[in-house]
């Protein structure tokens, strides 16, 4: 089920995503055995495949050269990102906490 993203005003996550690509595909499999085992996700996490960018108001404009790519985003602003996080569970948490955290 896709939701439409409604821009929270609270520093959150939104990974830009591809449908055939291998690392998107682990972190869909990560992040739903996270969900499964009742884990403490970092935030919201939004997943934004690469041609829904546009609806994304804060990544107009973002160059988007390889996926996943991680934005923190607050207040409709994108506040850093980070490209090539590599999927394995505990080191998708941990880039995602010290993002928000700003590390």
């Amino acid at each position: 089920m896709q939701r439409a993203y409604n821009a929270p005003s609270d520093r959150h996550i939104v990974v830009v995503v591809r449908d055939t690509c291998g690392a998107c595909q682990m972190l869909f499999q990560h992040l739903h055995a996270l969900l499964r085992k009742g884990a403490a996700l970092p935030g919201d996490i939004w997943l934004v495949r690469t041609e829904h960018v546009a609806a994304v108001p804060a990544l107009a404009g973002a160059n988007v050269q390889s996926v996943p790519t991680f934005f923190v985003v607050q207040d409709g602003a994108v506040v850093t990102s980070k490209a090539g996080v590599h999927p394995s569970a505990d080191g998708m948490l941990d880039v995602m906490r010290g993002m928000l955290h700003g590390q």
